[in-house]
């Protein structure tokens, strides 16, 4: 195979695992992520393993752990739900779930619910700075932040 061909079986590779982590999420059915990837390639997991090694320096497995916790992540920082929940939709026990994120990135979810908290607190300020700089009438500002369900209180 081509270096080229390679490449493009590489990233093929990496959009099956992203959808098959996507799927996780939405039905909360596992997936098999051999079969998933053989099937949709058409082709034998062992063998996409062994190219993705070459080409990526880690296996499909610990490429897919990778991902699932950059998700992980990104559900913690930018949604409201709880580990938890997340575990249970990628079909994973919290205490595993949370072992993987500690060991892959040396922080626990705690850390990035407290990024989310902090981006909120920002926003919020910012959102409260701009507001009050408007030149609009008191009660033009209120049927705005009425509709948008802004709480500026706190």
């Amino acid at each position: 195979m081509t270096q080229k061909k390679k490449n493009k079986r590489t990233e093929q590779i990496k959009q099956v695992v992203e959808k098959g982590i996507q799927m996780r999420l939405d039905t909360g059915a596992p997936v098999k992520f051999s079969a998933l990837i053989s099937r949709e390639l058409d082709a034998d997991y062992d063998t996409l393993n062994i190219m993705f090694q070459s080409m990526q320096g880690c296996t499909l497995e610990t490429f897919i752990m990778t991902r699932t916790v950059e998700k992980v992540k990104e559900l913690l920082v930018y949604t409201d739900q709880s580990l938890k929940s997340i575990a249970q939709a990628l079909g994973f026990s919290v205490v595993y779930l949370s072992s993987q994120l500690k060991d892959y990135t040396g922080f626990s979810a705690s850390y990035y619910k407290q990024i989310r908290r902090q981006k909120q607190a920002i926003m919020k300020t910012q959102l409260k700075k701009l507001i009050s700089n408007m030149n609009i009438f008191p009660n033009i500002k209120e049927n705005w932040l009425y509709e948008n369900t802004i709480n500026l209180s706190d």
